[in-house]
């Protein structure tokens, strides 16, 4: 039976999305980032843009900028003009600090059906991707994918937490960003200010 009658498969959907990001060697992204409630309502909401070279990111907020230049982590409180310093574990999928963790990790950690559901998603017909992760102590039940059927291009990223809430990144753009090197994904604390560094490392 051709493709075309039982639809694309799920793992040629993740190939065809992750290849078209691992293809930068540079990422840029903008979205807007919401954490819901068990029963649905709205704790948090922000509008974020991201930057990655390799194991390198930066996420910029309005109320903090996450760096890490693959080593260590620098969360930047602006409410607080906190800079806490701890070490990066490259398989942390923390989706509060690095919503676009799981296109670098790839999905080997987690199992996922055959095929994906077709869903209407802002208007467009998209594939949603339910990865469910293999390790029954991770600290999220599942992770839903959403991308475009025409070009495959990322739509949402959502994870739900053991506790219920669920974290969610619509994006509204992702391209290949200019090279930034590796002062770039960590703070200048001369251009900070007054801050105070917790060094946790």
């Amino acid at each position: 039976i051709s493709a075309p009658l039982l639809g694309q498969s799920t793992q040629y959907v993740i190939e065809q999305y992750t290849g078209k990001i691992s293809g930068f060697e540079s990422l840029y992204a903008t979205y807007s980032f919401e954490v819901r409630g068990g029963d649905g309502t709205l704790q948090f909401s922000t509008d974020g843009e991201f930057f990655s070279e390799g194991d390198n990111f930066l996420v910029k907020t309005g109320y903090s900028d996450i760096y890490c230049d693959g080593e260590s982590k620098y969360i930047y409180d602006k409410g607080s003009d906190e800079v806490i310093v701890v070490g990066h574990n490259t398989n942390d999928v923390n989706m509060s600090e690095n919503p676009f963790s799981i296109l670098r990790r790839g999905v080997a950690p987690y199992e996922y059906p055959a095929r994906p559901k077709v869903v209407m998603y802002e208007g467009q017909e998209c594939y949603l991707v339910n990865l469910v992760p293999k390790a029954k102590q991770a600290d999220h039940t599942s992770v839903d994918v959403i991308v475009t059927k025409s070009g495959f291009e990322l739509r949402s990223i959502s994870y739900k937490s053991r506790k219920g809430d669920t974290y969610t990144a619509k994006i509204r753009s992702v391209t290949e960003g200019s090279l930034k090197g590796g002062s770039f994904y960590r703070p200048d604390y001369d251009s900070l200010g007054d801050v105070y560094v917790n060094d946790l490392r």
